[in-house]
């Protein structure tokens, strides 16, 4: 196999990232893993270290001098040491980080466990719009008694979202 760096030479050298439940294989030759900061041996890599070699690839060379504005980090920053400096980094710098986002995850939206008064929410937010498309065809169908029903539906479904 090539080197997934230089793609010249054989690799050597197999390094196994894991973030989350995700694994992130690299294939480096001796010349490219020493170039980029990886131990060649049986030291063990931190984390940092690991997912800033991650970061640094072509896009490093397309930087630009975007500053976040609450932190002042650069993208240059974020490259070198993995890290963000911010929340606010995650909306300056969206369009560079969410291609890592979708590596690593494997989806830049949350599919996650929500706190239970927000599903419960959404969950009536959901069943509120569809009564309402429901309410709509009724009316437009001038079916004035089931229309009158998801009215009543509605209607008690809003008042006990509010308590």
């Amino acid at each position: 196999m090539k080197c997934q760096h230089c793609g010249n030479n054989e690799a050597e050298y197999q390094y196994t990232i894991t973030v989350g439940n995700h694994q992130i294989e690299r294939y480096l030759c001796s010349v490219c893993a020493k170039q980029l900061g990886y131990k060649t041996g049986n030291a063990d890599l931190s984390f940092d270290q690991l997912f800033s070699d991650f970061l640094n690839t072509k896009v490093q060379k397309q930087a630009s001098e975007v500053v976040c504005p609450r932190c002042g980090s650069t993208w240059a920053e974020i490259q070198g040491s993995g890290k963000v400096g911010c929340a606010e980094c995650y909306q300056t710098f969206s369009d560079r980080l969410l291609p890592y986002v979708q590596k690593i995850h494997g989806t830049v939206v949350h599919v996650g466990r929500a706190p239970q008064a927000e599903t419960v929410a959404r969950k009536a937010e959901g069943i509120l719009s569809r009564l309402q498309a429901q309410l709509d065809a009724a009316v437009e169908e001038q079916n004035y008694e089931q229309a009158a029903i998801y009215r009543d539906e509605i209607r008690a479904l809003k008042g006990g979202m509010e308590q």
